[in-house]
């Protein structure tokens, strides 16, 4: 008599015991160096940090008590996915207990994954908010986004099926194993799949739109955006993850898709390191205060004689007032005329530099340009 056993409710797991430890591991010391590296660039270059990289650290803290999860209860997810998939049987005497701390345990790993991504978006608002200042247009686009990534966060968090985590198993076994269970958890799938690509896509539409009206060269632009675009590795990596999932009336293998939830983890934190580097907005001088040149407006307000002949000259007298001097440097000066005082018109211009050294530090104020002399 043949011995009966229990028909497989998925295949064996993709992801061996020792990979996934390997990878979350592995992640987690290259997360390290790389927020590491960051704080040390902030330090030296503004001797203080900002609020961003408290969000980054609670990023990585937030791996790392994820790291520490998988540490001890992947012995426990791996003997109950033995079981489940029909590889042990009959069931072990601490098969219950395994596989109830196992679904408590990814509780915690789901909550601590979608705060850790979200962690890392707000890192880069905040980050970006300090470049529209003085801009209303992406000003209005920064709360906007602000509000949606917030919302898709609660909505993330709400869905996650929290009936089918905590209860006892036998609560868990007779409500969350049925087809609509199992197409309940695909959808919830997709569709914070959907809201974490979206609100990549919006935080990276901030700095994009602005990249393009600041004054640096189209070089830095290509390669600032290059910079920003980096996000898009983390969108692709949450496409990945959700495509690895089994066929309609199977649960995903959750082995192949914890791992990849956690490489998605990892590469946010390095691309939100990599993004804001100091090392990549170039230290450069301001601009000059007149935008055209002492020669340009020489020819806006002289005439031709002392164009091509004198220059002037300005002093501050002790009242204040501005008195200008004409240095001749042609022999005929008895040909060389002036133009009368109430016949010279003064163009003020207000125009608006920002460096790249001013989008590290925020500073995008509009800087007034005023005339340096007067007739």
């Amino acid at each position: 008599m043949g011995s009966s056993r229990a028909p497989p409710v998925f295949g064996k797991p993709k992801v061996s015991e020792h990979t996934l430890l390997g990878v979350v591991w592995s992640g987690l010391i290259i997360t390290l160096c790389f927020f590491t590296f960051r704080i040390y660039v902030r330090v030296k270059s503004f001797r203080k940090l900002y609020v961003d990289d408290a969000l980054i650290l609670l990023a990585w803290l937030m791996i790392l008590a994820t790291a520490i999860i998988w540490q001890k209860l992947s012995g426990a997810m791996y003997r109950s996915l033995r079981v489940i998939s029909g590889e042990v049987y009959p069931p072990p005497p601490n098969f219950v207990n395994d596989e109830q701390n196992f679904l408590r345990g990814s509780a915690a790993v789901l909550i601590l994954f979608y705060s850790s991504l979200w962690a890392v978006k707000l890192s880069f608002l905040i980050f970006f908010r300090r470049l529209v200042r003085g801009v209303m247009i992406q000003k209005q686009l920064w709360w906007c986004v602000l509000a949606i990534t917030v919302g898709s966060y609660l909505v993330c968090i709400g869905v996650t099926e929290y009936n089918c985590l905590l209860p006892s198993y036998a609560q868990i076994a007779s409500h969350c194993a049925g087809l609509d269970a199992i197409r309940f958890q695909r959808t919830t799938l997709h569709l914070t799949c959907a809201l974490d690509v979206i609100t990549d896509g919006l935080i990276i539409s901030i700095p994009i739109s602005l990249l393009w009206k600041v004054e640096i060269t189209v070089k830095q632009k290509v390669a600032l955006a290059g910079i920003f675009s980096l996000a898009v590795i983390t969108m692709t990596f949450a496409i990945v993850r959700v495509t690895v999932i089994s066929i309609l009336t199977q649960q995903p293998d959750v082995s192949w898709l914890y791992m990849w939830s956690f490489v998605e983890q990892t590469v946010a934190i390095i691309v939100v390191c990599l993004a804001s580097f100091r090392a990549l907005f170039t230290r450069e001088s301001r601009h000059s205060a007149i935008p055209h040149g002492g020669t340009n407006l020489r020819k806006l307000f002289l005439p031709a004689a002392i164009r091509n002949n004198g220059q002037i000259t300005t002093s501050i007298s002790a009242s204040g007032e501005t008195e200008t001097k004409s240095l001749a440097t042609s022999s005929d000066e008895s040909n060389m005329s002036f133009i009368p005082p109430d016949k010279v018109h003064v163009r003020h211009e207000i125009n608006q530099f920002i460096s790249p050294s001013d989008i590290e530090h925020g500073n995008t104020e509009v800087v007034e340009d005023h005339p340096r002399s007067r007739s």
